[in-house]
């Protein structure tokens, strides 16, 4: 931790650092962008479970006419 410059790019680490909201910014936009994925093909599979409740549902009405 000496005062002399290293090739490591700490100017760019300290607002990072000490202002961590990009990074926050960044991870629930792509936590957004995951999850609203997964949440669509987790409706469209609810859908489809649904209408095969309902179709096995209407199948037993059928048969115990």
């Amino acid at each position: 931790m000496s005062s002399r410059p290293t090739l490591f790019p700490t100017p760019f680490l300290y607002p990072l650092i000490y202002n961590p909201v990009p990074i926050f910014f960044f991870a629930m936009m792509l936590s957004v962008k995951i999850s609203s994925r997964f949440m669509m093909a987790l409706s469209r599979s609810f859908k489809e479970a649904k209408r095969l409740s309902l179709s096995f549902k209407m199948a037993k009405n059928l048969l115990f006419l």
